[in-house]
């Protein structure tokens, strides 16, 4: 498998914060902070093609942006708490992501790895949900959990502050997309020191 470099679509300087993260020096606003694109860049310097994005590099697509992106409005663009749809509905860049997001679940043949999503963000949920109703999209998790573990705890349970659990028409399209569970840590899977699991091979094949 070649290398490619990763690249964040519109996020034209990324900082260095492994110092920070590190604890080795603290985390500046003046130089850690990142803008993002306003509106009128976006169809400049962001396709809304996905086809259009060069083979070359990963393209890493952040639903819901980062802790040191500075909005357009000035504040932190990290979507958080309840009513998220209208919240990157309301940043341009998180807006053209969750477009490009959709777009390519929708393309043919198309793999969904999910690790660590606990399943709590209707408007992604209906997005892959769709996509497996329509398209046929294949899905497949990674997550230490046994399977019915991870459908209790992350499905069934109540979430914690609004109480609310995973929509059952949804859930019940994402279960009829699932193409393997695959109960191990990813760093075991990506070390491939689980002897029944070859990420490569049963996944990118």
């Amino acid at each position: 498998m070649s290398h490619k470099n990763t690249t964040l679509p519109g996020i034209r300087q990324v900082p260095a914060l492994s110092e920070s993260s590190r604890g080795s020096r603290d985390f500046d606003e003046n130089t850690d902070m990142v803008p993002v694109p306003m509106d009128r860049e976006l169809a400049r310097i962001i396709p809304s093609d996905p086809a259009a994005f060069s083979e070359n590099e990963h393209h890493y697509i952040k639903l819901h942006g980062s802790f040191n992106w500075m909005s357009t409005s000035g504040s932190n663009a990290v979507v958080i708490g309840y009513q998220q749809d209208k919240q990157i509905e309301n940043e341009p860049l998180l807006d053209r992501y969750f477009d490009l997001f959709k777009k390519v679940l929708f393309l043919p043949n198309r793999k969904l790895m999910i690790i660590g999503y606990g399943f709590r963000e209707p408007h992604i949920n209906r997005v892959i949900a769709d996509a497996v109703e329509n398209k046929g999209l294949r899905v497949y998790v990674i997550s230490p959990e046994s399977p019915r573990q991870f459908v209790d705890n992350r499905i069934r349970r109540p979430h914690p502050f609004s109480g609310e659990t995973v929509a059952h028409e949804d859930w019940q399209k994402i279960i009829l997309g699932l193409s393997g569970y695959y109960p191990f840590r990813v760093m075991d899977a990506l070390k491939k020191t689980e002897p029944n699991f070859d990420m490569f091979k049963d996944y990118f094949s």
